[in-house]
């Protein structure tokens, strides 16, 4: 039996409403039929002042405690632009060939599975 994908989305899509609420961003429904979703940051992860050593020690902690990143996974880059490239960083480290990622294209309202394969990047 194999397991399934993991979709590992970078931060928490939350935002304050007008009356200050922390209220979701948008739905990430979609995001089940690629695998399981684990969240990797907090939204109040990113908040200032930011901790990079912190950061890095939670993303580590995520990686390893669902056993490392495999090549069936995926990235979602929400959140933090920081926190995007921290994951990012983390992943293709933890990987042990390309990372894949899940991009929004609200044109066409559908994920585009992008791989980056930084060992073959300049061959």
């Amino acid at each position: 039996m194999t397991s399934r994908s993991r979709v590992f989305v970078v931060q928490e899509p939350l935002k304050k409403d007008h009356d200050g609420s922390v209220v979701p961003r948008f739905t990430m429904d979609g995001l089940a039929r690629y695998g399981d979703v684990i969240m990797v940051l907090a939204w109040a992860d990113m908040r200032p002042p930011i901790n990079e050593l912190f950061i890095m020690r939670k993303i580590g902690e995520c990686f390893q405690q669902h056993g490392g990143l495999r090549p069936d996974d995926y990235i979602v880059p929400t959140g933090h632009p920081a926190a995007i490239a921290m994951v990012t960083m983390a992943a293709y480290d933890a990987s042990p060939g390309p990372v894949r990622m899940l991009c929004w294209d609200a044109k066409f309202r559908k994920y585009d599975v992008i791989t980056l394969d930084l060992e073959n990047l300049n061959r």
